[in-house]
């Protein structure tokens, strides 16, 4: 069974922001949420770029509350967003050596050490119309998404949808955990809990993604990088 890194940041390989090859549980810029490819949860597996999207190296602790929230309607329009423009070229061979080191602190700051160009191709915040590459949920945690990549590859599988409804179901159910709370909390909300159905349709898709997609580092140097 694929390591749940999901939410908080565990990251799949090392997190940070620019690449995940499919985390688990973790995104892929800076540190984001898990947002790496069926081998995570929160964001599949991220097997190749050390840092997918999931919380920070330097995230603070989070409140605690009721572990895991009921989610209660989790609509289409919660994981699923349009992907906005992508401007090959906006992110300099300085703007990805930047965005691949870890530790840079929140997401505001990691995209102030960018140019301008670059953080607008690469980030996004969660109630934008439209994403980016790296969804910020908060400011330490981040989800790639994996969903928006694949389709502007071309690949629509019901999987890849899944793929990004399972990473914020379980964000929204154990989003506000505390640090040690929330693996645990991802995982049972994966396995037998409110996130089951997407987790198991993710699954479906068996790690495979579009070239390009395999990771937050890759999606970046692919669609906004020289």
């Amino acid at each position: 069974m694929r390591s749940l890194l999901v939410l908080a940041g565990v990251l799949s390989v090392a997190l940070l922001a620019c690449s995940d090859a499919a985390p688990a549980f973790s995104t892929g810029a800076p540190s984001a949420d898990a947002a790496a490819p069926p081998t995570s949860t929160e964001g599949a597996s991220d097997a190749g770029a050390a840092r997918d999207v999931g919380a920070s190296p330097d995230a603070k602790p989070q409140p605690t509350g009721t572990c895991p929230s009921a989610i209660g309607t989790f609509d289409e329009s919660e994981y699923l967003h349009a992907l906005h423009p992508l401007q090959k070229g906006s992110c300099s061979p300085a703007d990805l050596d930047t965005l691949e080191k870890i530790g840079l602190g929140s997401y505001a700051a990691r995209r102030a050490l960018v140019s301008a160009t670059c953080a607008k191709c690469v980030y996004s915040d969660v109630n934008d119309a439209e994403w980016g590459l790296l969804v910020v949920v908060d400011p330490d945690t981040a989800l790639t998404n994996y969903a928006g990549c694949a389709a502007l590859a071309g690949d629509v599988r019901p999987c890849v949808k899944m793929n990004s409804a399972w990473r914020f179901c379980t964000r929204k159910a154990c989003g506000h955990c505390s640090g040690a709370q929330k693996n645990a909390c991802a995982e049972a909300e994966s396995t037998s809990g409110q996130c089951q159905s997407y987790f198991e349709a993710d699954t479906a898709c068996g790690g495979a993604w579009p070239a390009g997609c395999s990771s937050s580092d890759e999606m970046i140097a692919t669609y906004c990088g020289p």
